[in-house]
């Protein structure tokens, strides 16, 4: 099965550390896949997002080729920003399933 990276994350490894605010709504909207390479031999599983789909959101983070076409996505961050999104999806989906609890027992 296929690896998701890490880096060192932990805050002493950091400096300057200040929370995303509104920027980070978007990352909501990025939807995390697992998929094969379509030249990998061994069939690999990876983990990752759509190029495509990044540039709805993100545009400033794709790449293109000469004829203008997407060919990724910068990686600078983006296993902090994948986690984040799944972060930020579980919290979504915890708030929901707690509100729909209270309304239940009403």
């Amino acid at each position: 099965m296929g690896q998701l990276g890490t880096q060192v994350s932990a805050a002493r490894y950091k400096r300057d550390i200040q929370a995303l605010g509104p920027r980070s709504e978007r990352l909501a909207q990025l939807r995390p896949v697992s998929f094969r390479y379509k030249e990998d031999p061994q069939g690999t599983r990876q983990y990752g997002l759509i190029a495509e789909e990044v540039a709805q959101v993100y545009p400033e983070l794709v790449t293109r080729n000469a004829q203008g076409e997407i060919e990724g996505y910068g990686m600078t961050n983006w296993p902090h920003c994948y986690s984040m999104n799944c972060n930020i999806s579980c919290r979504r989906r915890h708030a929901s399933n707690k509100r729909r609890r209270a309304s239940s027992r009403r």
